[in-house]
């Protein structure tokens, strides 16, 4: 099993708990490298290229290798990061540290009439109370959500053009297609 930031997890765990990895705080941090660290941490936004400093390609043969496959270099390669994809290696860890088990705690809080707990474990998944900080999103949809999918989900839109879509006059035929892709699976 692998896990590119599975040592920076533990160590958030033993230092400050649950919060540490749910809700780090980059200020609690000794080092400026360890804040930068952290602040990725956050909504779960670290990603490093890795492939080519470890392993140290000629890009002279890659390209040609490619050239002759009629392709382009695309990136530097692989990255490390918290993968959420469908089908992603470590991607299930990651659904189950960052959103299946605070839900399922929530949830169990809840059912145990505990509720301003199980609010605080809600709120490591949505939180309509966090504080926009000075270098985060300011807007409703980016601010709330603390886990990276739907965080990421959520940049840059809005209800309105959502309910926009809806109608069916004056729509232009990106936008028709949008709306079609949309609904397919209802």
């Amino acid at each position: 099993f692998y896990h590119p930031y599975v040592c920076l997890l533990i160590e958030q765990l033993d230092r400050h708990g649950i919060e540490g990895i749910l809700r780090p705080d980059p200020e609690k941090e000794p080092t400026e490298q360890k804040k930068t660290q952290v602040k990725g941490l956050r909504r779960q936004q670290l990603s490093e290229a890795f492939f080519n400093s470890a392993y140290a390609p000629n890009d002279e043969a890659v390209v040609n290798v490619l050239e002759l496959a009629g392709q382009q270099k695309k990136s530097a390669g692989p990255l490390d990061e918290f993968d959420f994809s469908y089908g992603g290696a470590y991607a299930v860890y990651n659904w189950e540290l960052f959103f299946h088990g605070p839900f399922m705690i929530a949830k169990r809080l809840g059912a145990n009439r505990r509720f301003a707990e199980a609010q605080l474990w809600f709120h490591y998944i949505f939180d309509p109370t966090y504080a926009r900080s000075a270098s985060g999103p300011s807007v409703w949809p980016e601010r709330v959500w603390q886990i990276k999918p739907f965080f990421e989900h959520g940049i840059g839109k809005s209800i309105e053009k959502a309910m926009l879509l809806l109608k069916s006059s004056g729509l232009s035929k990106k936008e028709l297609a949008e709306r079609g892709h949309g609904t397919r699976y209802w």
